[in-house]
């Protein structure tokens, strides 16, 4: 490539250096009215060799270290200029320009006085022909001169190969920019002789670096665009067209709608463990500008567009909430630039969980528990945390946390499980949750068919019409602190099968809807604060299994109405007010494994009715007003395990019957022994 372009450029020269020559030669021949015009002086003989020469550029002693010894040598040092390795574009354009505009050295009068020889390449003298011996001397001495540069370059060209093809490509790119950027400007025709195309060629190298100049002027502006306009432009809001923009007041409000893939925030891995906070937390929710580190940026986009619709602002003011350490979390957890919106929204209510009841204190399976085999906690992915189970679509399915013994949860349900809009099961046995049950859980869930929270700390009013949205089929909220009257709905009353609201401080009376649970199999409403009497509408559960209405304050007596619970197994109506005889529609529930009604106002004959109960196992009337003796046929309850008379106006003895099932399944057998003989039984009062 090296020697081809040499080679071009210098046959370029030569036909410059003839069309010179015939110049000199028509100017010469010029008509007689031109002879009037001064000549200039002969020149001297060395002017006349540089003459010869002047096709070849001049390097100004400004421009280039080399040294013109000789006219000869002037042709041969320009080669190496343009072969040296530190010579630079800029010279490679240089030697182009000046090749072009190089003027034969002439005083100024001659060149004066050529300057109406345009049209000499049309005219030819024929008296030019008797200089050709000469000038073909003269070219073919110039001609060994080239060739001899040619071989000095080629032998240059091979030592420093590697290095020159960049620069000489770097050039023919240069020559296609320049073809890429035309002049604007008309060109006039060539018809001015040498000069005026040396003018015109002269403007090519300012075009190509104003072309350069355009490029590197939009492709700056172009880069400032992109760096500045991504911190003025915000995510999309979350919520929905109703709820963009707002933060939710309370608990009560409903959920923004977080299932649009499009507000999903640019998350980076963390770089330190989960409960890392960003870089700046500061809570700015004003418009970020472009002087905020990234990560503030991202932090305060996350803030206002995902964690504020949800949570609320006045949580992030406390560096301590679960909400801001679950928001830490997973702005800093690797996993989270994985999900999905839905699985975001689960896996920041889940962490939110977590450090409301102090996941790290738990008993197992906190994060960085090295004992735990069943998944830590902020570990990975959600499904795989211990207690929660997910769907096939990797949606949350469930916390279960049922052990007997608990797990040592401590602290309160947050607000955010509403974002678990897909949760089936909410199992939470023998634990410290304490707080009130979410309101908005209640309101968003769609699925649930557990919430089993019993032996905790809640506290608050059940809420109406709590989970009415879920096909809700059990719900055990036993042992707690609830207070208030029993809602008049709690789920769906057409799924509804267990309700446990035992060991509560509830108030009031029994409601009437409660006959609305049409397929409930057992309600538990003990050990609580009720008044009033049992509403007849109770009676109408025919699938009821168990009935525990036992440690309230009801009063007025058990319906006949009771035979219709055929179903029934367990009846707990002592510890109360109740008072009366017991039907004798009792003694059709054949399937009736209890009978409580101690500690109550019943009287009566113990009735040998109780015969018809062949599944019986405890019946319990101590503390009552009962009178009589106890049938010798008793002995025949072959079930009874727990027979409790003490408490009563019983006289007489116990039979042998009942005692023989003492080595049977009788453990507990107790009477009043002062009015009552009994040698067998287990306690005497």
């Amino acid at each position: 490539m090296l020697s081809v372009s040499l080679k071009d450029r210098l046959s370029t020269l030569k036909l410059l250096r003839e069309e010179d020559q015939k110049n000199v030669t028509l100017a010469a021949a010029l008509p007689a009215t031109q002879e009037d015009a001064p000549r200039p002086d002969p020149p001297l003989p060395s002017e006349a060799v540089v003459q010869d020469e002047s096709l070849v550029p001049k390097v100004n002693e400004l421009d280039s270290d080399i040294v013109n010894t000789s006219t000869e040598d002037g042709l041969t040092e320009e080669v190496e200029i343009e072969l040296t390795p530190d010579s630079s574009s800029s010279n490679v354009e240089k030697y182009d320009e000046e090749e072009i505009i190089s003027e034969p050295e002439v005083d100024i009068e001659e060149s004066s006085a050529n300057t109406d020889d345009d049209d000499s390449f049309e005219e030819v003298d024929v008296e030019s022909s008797q200089e050709e011996p000469e000038k073909d001397q003269s070219e073919n001495e110039q001609d060994q001169d080239v060739f001899k540069a040619l071989d000095e370059a080629k032998a240059l060209d091979e030592a420093e190969k590697v290095e020159n093809v960049e620069k000489f490509e770097k050039d023919e790119k240069d020559e296609k920019d320049e073809r890429a950027f035309p002049s604007s400007k008309e060109e006039a025709p060539s018809n001015k002789g040498p000069n005026s195309v040396a003018e015109s060629e002269d403007d090519g190298p300012s075009k190509e670096g104003e072309g350069k100049k355009i490029c590197i002027f939009i492709l700056f502006w172009v880069l400032i665009i992109a760096i500045v306009l991504p911190f003025f432009v915000e995510y999309p809001s979350q919520s929905g067209s109703k709820t963009a923009g707002q933060s939710p007041q309370n608990d009560s409000e409903s959920l923004p709608s977080v299932t649009s893939e499009t507000m999903k925030p640019e998350l980076n891995p963390p770089t330190s463990s989960p409960t890392e906070p960003p870089t700046d937390t500061t809570i700015d929710t004003t418009t970020d500008t472009p002087t905020d580190t990234p990560t503030t940026l991202q932090w305060n986009q996350f803030l206002k567009t995902f964690l504020i619709p949800i949570s609320g602002e006045e949580v992030f003011k406390d560096k301590t909430s679960p909400q801001y350490r679950a928001a830490e979390y997973v702005l800093n957890d690797p996993y989270t630039a994985m999900l999905t919106m839905e699985q975001l929204n689960e896996r920041y209510a889940s962490a939110t969980f977590y450090f409301a009841t102090e996941g790290e204190n738990w008993n197992s399976c906190y994060f960085g528990d090295p004992n735990c085999i069943s998944g830590q906690w902020l570990v990975d992915d959600v499904c795989d945390w211990y207690a929660i189970s997910c769907d096939d679509n990797g949606r949350v399915a469930s916390f279960i946390f049922a052990n007997a013994g608990g797990n040592g949860l401590i602290g309160t349900l947050p607000s955010e499980l509403k974002l678990l809009s897909g949760m089936m099961d909410l199992v939470i046995v023998n634990n410290t949750i304490t707080g009130t049950l979410p309101k908005a859980f209640g309101e968003n869930a769609k699925s649930m068919r557990s919430l089993l929270l019993p032996d905790n700390d809640l506290t608050g009013k059940i809420p109406e019409n709590y989970l009415s949205n879920s096909p809700l089929e059990f719900v055990h909220l036993g042992s707690n602190a609830f207070s208030g009257p029993i809602p008049r709905n709690i789920g769906n009353a057409t799924y509804l099968q267990q309700l446990d609201l035992s060991g509560n401080s509830m108030t009031g009376t029994i409601s009437e809807e409660i006959g609305g649970y049409e397929v409930l199999e057992a309600l538990s409403l003990a050990n609580n604060k009720l008044q009033g009497t049992i509403p007849k509408e109770i009676y109408g559960l025919t699938n009821l299994k168990f009935l525990h209405m036992n440690g309230n304050e009801l009063t007025g007596t058990i319906s006949s109405s009771i035979g219709d619970l055929s179903s029934l197994k367990e009846l707990r109506a002592g510890r109360s007010e109740l008072s009366g005889h017991i039907p004798n529609e009792l003694y059709t529930l054949t399937d009736l494994v209890e009978l409580d009604i101690g500690q109550a106002l019943f009287d009566g004959r113990l009735s040998l009715g109780f015969l018809n109960l062949k599944n019986l196992e405890k019946l319990i009337v101590y503390d009552n007003k009962f009178v009589g003796t106890v049938p010798n046929s008793f002995g025949q309850l072959s079930m009874l395990s727990d027979f409790n008379l003490h408490g009563n106006e019983f006289s007489g003895t116990i039979p042998e019957s009942v005692c023989l099932l003492r080595e049977l399944n009788l453990e507990i057998l107790t009477a009043d022994c002062g009015n009552v003989t009994c040698d067998c039984c287990s306690t005497c009062f």
